[in-house]
């Protein structure tokens, strides 16, 4: 059962490529539609920015494959923001109370995390930058 990866530009292509082929699946990265729609199953990456995903998918022409995919029963498999995109849409790349559109494969759409007690919503980006790491005590052996 051969996993196609969408290469749309905006993914983590070699980490999940390698994760799959770790667990023994046969899976290969491509931005061909058709090499794709000739696959078992589509695995949909991403990393980045929502809207620039979305436009990324449609862009390479591979939303197309996503929704032969969710049409026939085929499975669709998202990582990250590659989740994201199969949904109706996103806050992070919309105004507020207009979600940005994306796939609409699944219903529901990709909300900013958190509130505060008022209610308020708390709009603020995560840190995601490299940490300093040190030992603590020497490896064993």
């Amino acid at each position: 059962m051969t996993i196609a990866i969408l290469d749309y530009g905006m993914g983590n292509l070699c980490s999940v490529e390698r994760a799959l082929a770790h667990v023994g699946a046969d899976a290969q990265v491509t931005a061909d539609p058709d090499v794709a729609l000739g696959a078992a199953a589509v695995l949909v990456p991403g990393v980045g920015h929502f809207g620039a995903c979305v436009r990324g998918l449609r862009r390479a022409g591979l939303d197309a494959v996503v929704t032969e995919f969710a049409a026939s029963g085929r499975p669709v498999f998202g990582v990250c923001v590659g989740m994201q995109i199969l949904f109706n849409g996103s806050e992070e790349d919309g105004e507020p109370g207009r979600p940005r559109p994306a796939h609409a494969e699944l219903p529901g759409r990709r909300r900013t995390a958190g509130r505060r007690g008022s209610g308020e919503l708390v709009r603020s980006a995560p840190a995601m930058r490299g940490s300093v790491s040190r030992n603590c005590a020497p490896a064993p052996g």
